[in-house]
């Protein structure tokens, strides 16, 4: 924690671009209290703050996700002829437009059912499908989908299905087991993935107790004049250290 805090007292700093001749004011005014003020920066307290840390539980279902993970690299692929389901792999030739213009095409492009690349709803459009199948449809993507460039946009798909298979996982054996996984038994597997999981929540957990309180002490504090040649120079460093 102090680590992160000194991390902040520095980038402070340097975002302010403090010593910098060529000066951007931003009308703030300093805040009260401060325990550092500069004519760039005026620092809240980082003493006496509050903050929840989650505690986040190992479910059964996390554990067998994370062994269907470590599997999959184990896993043949066989055609089938019936309709897909969640789980199967349909390739596809894909097409996507928005307004006319083709954003994505592709063939033999794998839409996995389950993964949701595309939001639930195109997943439920391509369940219950069969070989030779052509749809034609279209979606609207919230403002916040992950894809920037389809956010908040309607998406027209024209998809042919040109094959469906089933993922063939293989079955865990201690035999199997003892000589992909490095393990005597499921039960030793099993138990080693639920304590991967656990150290993982832990840690993601502390990382999250440390932003919100170096937020709080972001968000109190405040900016009062910046050098934008400094700003652009130490952002993306400043953002992978973080």
């Amino acid at each position: 924690m102090k680590k992160k805090l000194a991390i902040l007292l520095l980038s402070a700093c340097l975002v302010a671009g403090c010593g910098s001749k060529s000066l951007i004011t931003t009308k703030n005014k300093p805040i009260e209290n401060a325990v550092y003020t500069s004519d760039s920066v005026s620092l809240a307290s980082y003493t006496g703050l509050k903050a929840e840390k989650k505690n986040y539980i190992v479910t059964d279902k996390a554990v067998e996700d994370k062994i269907h993970e470590s599997l999959m690299e184990f896993a043949d692929y066989e055609s089938v002829t019936r309709a897909s389901k969640t789980g199967d792999y349909v390739q596809t030739d894909f097409k996507a437009s928005i307004d006319g213009s083709v954003v994505l095409q592709e063939n033999q492009y794998d839409v996995i059912l389950g993964a949701e690349e595309f939001g639930k709803e195109f997943d439920e459009k391509m369940t219950g499908v069969s070989i030779g199948d052509e749809l034609r449809f279209s979606l609207d993507f919230a403002s916040d989908f992950v894809d920037v460039e389809w956010a908040g946009k309607t998406v027209d798909f024209e998809i042919r299905v040109t094959d469906i298979q089933q993922e063939l996982l293989p079955e865990l054996t201690d035999t199997f087991i003892s000589e992909n996984m490095g393990y005597d038994s499921y039960e030793q597997f099993s138990d080693a993935i639920r304590k991967e999981l656990t150290d993982s929540y832990e840690t993601e957990s502390t990382q999250e107790l440390q932003e919100n309180l170096i937020q709080q002490v972001v968000d109190t504090s405040s900016i009062l004049q910046y050098s934008k040649e400094d700003y652009k120079k130490r952002r993306i460093p400043l953002i992978m250290h973080f």
